[in-house]
C-alpha cells in the first residue's frame, strides 16, 4: 500500500488558502517546502503560489525546480493558457497601428494553424517547427513572427522568463539581400512599368508616382477635376487634399494586395509600393516646385502662419506646377492624359 503523503496546509495575501498534498512523506522535506513556499511569496512569485493553490502545479515539481533554479520553466496558471485568446487580448490591448495590428495577427495564424489548441508554453517548440517550414520559403515572415513572439512574452511573462529566452534562442533566418534600391527617375518607372495604358499593373503605379497617393488612398476616394486630382485622404486632416493634375490616374481593377505583390515580384523587392508615393515628392523637386507647396500635395501638415497664409494661393500654382512636372516626367498634355483615362 503506497503511504499518504504529507500535507501543507497555508495561508498568503493574494494568494489565499493553500492546501495541498507534498508529495512527501518526510517531515523534513516537508518543512524545507514549507519555507520554499514563504520565500515564493516574499518574491513576489504569486503566479507559482496560485499555480498550486489551482493545482496547475504541485508543491514537489515547485521543490524539485526550486532545487535546480528551474522556476521559470514551470508552465504555472499564466503559461498554460490557450496562445490565441492570450495573444488577440494582447494585440487588442496594444497602441499600434492597424497595420502593426494585422501583420501580429498574421504571426498569431502561422503559430496556430499547426496547433490551434497549442498554450503560450508552446511557444519555443512551435517558433523551432515554424523555422523549419516558413523560414526556409519566406524568411522575412518568419522573423517578423519570431519577433512578435518575443514581444508578446516580453510583455505577458517578462524577458526574464525562461519561455521568453526559448523563443530568443530560435535564431533568426538570414534574409537574401535585396536589389539594390532604385533611382526613382521617370526613366527608371518607364522601364519598370512601360504599359500604363493597357496594365493594370502600370497604370496605377503610374497614378500614384504622379499623385503622391498611398495604397489606402489611391483604393479610397478621389476625384479628377479640371485642373488638379482632390484625394480625400485617410486618417489625417492635412492629407485631404487637391495636387496638381499631370495625367489622370485610373480607378483600379485589382485588390491592392495584388497591386503590392506585383510591384515587389516585379522589382525584386527593391522597392514597396509606398516608394512610388516618394516619386512624387522627388519628381516635384526636381521638377522645381517649392518645399512649401512640395509639403501641401504630399499631404504634410503645415509648420507655421506664413505656410497656412501661402495655402490659400496653391489653386494659383495648380496649373504652373502641373506644367513643371509633366515637362519634367516628358508627359503629353492633360487633355491627351484625360483622352486616354476615359479609352481605358
Amino acid at each position: 500500500m503506497t503511504p499518504l503523503t504529507l500535507i501543507i496546509d497555508r495561508e498568503f495575501r493574494g494568494v489565499g488558502r493553500i492546501k495541498r498534498a507534498s508529495g512527501t512523506t518526510n517531515p523534513s522535506i516537508k518543512r524545507k517546502m514549507s519555507r520554499i513556499l514563504t520565500t515564493l511569496h516574499d518574491e513576489g512569485r504569486l503566479d507559482i503560489l496560485r499555480s498550486i493553490r489551482d493545482g496547475v502545479l504541485t508543491i514537489l515539481e515547485v521543490y524539485d525546480a526550486y532545487q535546480r533554479k528551474g522556476l521559470d520553466s514551470l508552465p504555472t496558471a499564466a503559461t498554460v493558457k490557450a496562445l490565441k485568446d492570450a495573444w488577440e487580448a494582447w494585440a487588442d490591448e496594444l497602441d499600434c497601428s492597424d497595420k502593426h495590428r494585422i501583420s501580429l495577427g498574421v504571426s498569431l495564424g502561422y503559430f496556430v494553424g499547426v496547433a490551434p489548441s497549442a498554450t503560450i508554453n508552446d511557444l519555443p517548440r512551435l517558433a523551432e517547427g515554424l523555422r523549419r517550414t516558413l523560414g526556409g520559403k519566406h524568411p522575412r515572415s518568419f522573423n517578423l513572427a519570431r519577433s512578435a513572439a518575443l514581444a508578446f512574452l516580453r510583455d505577458t511573462v517578462k524577458q526574464s522568463h525562461a519561455l521568453w529566452s526559448a523563443v530568443r534562442d530560435v535564431r533568426p533566418v538570414k534574409v537574401p539581400k535585396r536589389a539594390p534600391r532604385p533611382d526613382l527617375t521617370p526613366d527608371w518607372m518607364r522601364n519598370t512599368f512601360p504599359h500604363p495604358e493597357t496594365d493594370a499593373v502600370d497604370a496605377i503605379a503610374w497614378g500614384m508616382a504622379l499623385t503622391g497617393m498611398g495604397a489606402g488612398e489611391y483604393w479610397g476616394r478621389w476625384d479628377v477635376m479640371a485642373d488638379r486630382v482632390r484625394v480625400s485622404g485617410t486618417k489625417r486632416d492635412a492629407r485631404v487634399r487637391d495636387v496638381p493634375l499631370t495625367r489622370a490616374p485610373v480607378v483600379p481593377r485589382i485588390h491592392h494586395r495584388t497591386f503590392e505583390d506585383k510591384v515587389r515580384e516585379r522589382t525584386n523587392r527593391a522597392i514597396e509600393p509606398y516608394d512610388l508615393r516618394r516619386c512624387f515628392s522627388r519628381w516635384l523637386e526636381s521638377a522645381g516646385v517649392p518645399r512649401i507647396r512640395r509639403k501641401m500635395y504630399m499631404g504634410h501638415a503645415v509648420a507655421d502662419v506664413t505656410e497656412l497664409y501661402e495655402r490659400h494661393e496653391v489653386e494659383a500654382y495648380l496649373a504652373s506646377d502641373a506644367a513643371k512636372l509633366r515637362g519634367w516626367v516628358r508627359l503629353p498634355e492633360p487633355s491627351q492624359a484625360l483622352k486616354l483615362a476615359k479609352s481605358e
